[in-house]
């Protein structure tokens, strides 16, 4: 399913629905255009993304990096624990987590070979290739230069590929495709469906019946943070996303557009997030703020008569919940297993 995001400006070359594209291909099982040759490279490229989390004890492309694009739209103060170089102490890659990873992997990867030998059947006017896609020797890397405080900071990324026309291989977009879980899947299917990007459900009109259920406190989450970082390392208008549900298999599409008011946001996170470093560095006196300025707080959840603690007082942020850095950033604080209304079990942390 895909839909085009109003309230953007539309390209002038015309861009498919990537997801239809990928749900035709499948649908049709045949030997890769490119041969035997581009079937052994496909299947090598899938197995080597699937191993990294076997082999790799950091599994991200590209290696270990302080600030990259995958992360920068996360809190200043998290980034500021990493350019120290703060020893983790929260959140770690567990068993369950690389398994996880690596699910993720196979099924980003077997969605984008499916989309690359789709729009490869096509030819003639209009036609499009994929390019740039991750190899068994990796992805591509970029980086975005960015001036914060007079110094300039380098931020690097791995984008899933380039679509580019086929008659003159001048690149139109960026692809990035993420598998999601059902919940997340959901609600980027539901914006999407309702005519907005999957990422920005602050673009739902103040009256629309399912705002007050898709806007979370994370406005923008840190996908939409990657994205930006790779348009504007590139120069390029648009990116075509993919999200994959891990659960089911089903796929929602659309094109993000460029944000021109990107880079002064991701400056002032920055500074943020470096404005205590140096010979007296103390990344706790940095702000527990988002990219979006959205900042991280405890739930303060009373009775309102009592005014005592509920169930749900306390509880961290799940942003905080993930971060490798939660234990020093929040002293004292503990996890609890919880069962939600599935019953399926859920890590949480609580300040205590």
């Amino acid at each position: 399913m895909a839909r085009d995001v109003r309230r953007v400006s539309r390209p002038a070359w015309p861009l498919p629905d990537l997801a239809a594209v990928i749900a035709r291909r499948l649908e049709e099982p045949r030997p890769l255009a490119g041969g035997e040759i581009a079937e052994a490279g496909t299947a090598l490229s899938i197995g080597s993304a699937v191993l990294r989390q076997l082999t790799r004890a950091n599994s991200a492309p590209g290696g270990a990096s302080a600030i990259r694009g995958s992360r920068i739209g996360a809190c200043a103060r998290s980034l500021a624990y990493r350019l120290s170089g703060t020893a983790t102490a929260g959140r770690t890659l567990d068993a369950r987590a690389r398994a996880v990873f690596a699910l993720g992997d196979m099924a980003e990867g077997y969605v984008t070979a499916a989309l690359g030998d789709g729009l490869a059947q096509v030819s003639g006017p209009g036609a499009l290739r994929l390019r740039d896609v991750r190899s068994a020797s990796g992805q591509r890397g970029i980086s975005l230069s960015v001036d914060v405080a007079g110094e300039t900071v380098e931020i690097p990324g791995h984008p899933d590929g380039m679509i580019c026309r086929a008659d003159t291989g001048a690149a139109l977009a960026l692809l990035e495709v993420k598998s999601a879980a059902p919940y997340k899947f959901d609600r980027a299917a539901a914006l999407v469906g309702a005519g907005v990007s999957g990422w920005r459900p602050d673009l739902l009109p103040a009256d629309h019946p399912a705002r007050r259920r898709l806007v979370r406190d994370d406005v923008r989450p840190g996908e939409w943070f990657q994205a930006q970082t790779y348009l504007h390392a590139l120069n390029l208008d648009y990116m075509g996303v993919v999200i994959v549900d891990k659960s089911s298999g089903a796929c929602v599409s659309w094109w993000e557009p460029r944000d021109p008011a990107f880079m002064g946001t991701l400056s002032r996170h920055l500074e943020r997030a470096q404005a205590h470093r140096g010979a007296d560095a103390n990344p706790a006196l940095v702000p527990r703020v988002l990219a979006d300025g959205t900042a991280l707080e405890a739930t303060v959840d009373l009775h309102k008569i009592r005014g005592t603690p509920n169930k749900g007082h306390g509880r961290l942020p799940w942003n905080c919940v993930y971060c490798p850095f939660w234990r020093v950033c929040w002293p004292g604080s503990e996890e609890r297993v919880e069962r939600d209304w599935s019953g399926r079990a859920r890590r949480w942390v609580y300040t205590t």
